[in-house]
Formats: structure tokens, sequence, C-alpha cells
């Protein structure tokens, strides 16, 4: 069980610094497909706007992480199955929201 503590800290904290980088709206380079579209498409999205929601996005992701770290180290495998269907229901909504809404283009 130490074992899962041990990697649980360092995967949050990873996902929490790239989660802030986007959010100050520097690390495009870390979006799938940023660095691969065009001048011209870039300038039709709300960079700062769609950076800052990923951030928010992969910081959550983060926090679930860490929660089901802690209902797993309690062993109590219903919550444990209900954050991780929790957490992937929230990673879809999250990534159709992000490319469907209007909030982000320009």
């Amino acid at each position: 069980m130490e074992l899962l503590l041990i990697t649980t800290i360092p995967i949050f904290l990873l996902l929490v610094a790239i989660g802030i980088t986007l959010i100050r709206g520097k690390g495009g380079w870390l979006l799938a497909g940023w660095n691969t579209m065009s001048p011209e498409k870039r300038a039709k999205y709300n960079q700062k706007s769609l950076f800052r929601f990923a951030g928010c996005l992969i910081i959550l992701s983060g926090v679930f992480v860490v929660i089901t770290m802690v209902v797993a180290y309690f062993e109590n495998h219903t919550a444990a199955i209900a954050s991780i269907i929790t957490f992937m229901v929230v990673l879809v909504a999250g990534v159709i929201y992000a490319n469907t809404s209007k909030r982000f283009r320009v």
C-alpha cells in the first residue's frame, strides 16, 4: 500500500504543475494537436480561455487521482469504483465541452 502512496503523490504534483502552466497561458505544446494546427486555425480559438479550461481539467484529474488513492487506501472498493467512474464521466464531458462549446472560439 505504501507503493500506492509513493506513486500517487508525484503524479498529483505533476498534474498540478502542468495545470498551473496551462492556466498561466504557457505550455500549449502540452495540448494534443495545438502545435500541428496552422496559425490560421489557431487564430479561430481563444487561446487563453482554452488553456485555462484545459489546465483546470488537468488539476481536477490530479484531485481525482488523490481521491481514488485515499478511498483505495481504506479498501473501500465501492467508493474507489465510483470515484473512477465519476472521474471518467467528468473528463469525457470536459473534452466534449471543450470541442463543442463556442466559448473557446473567437
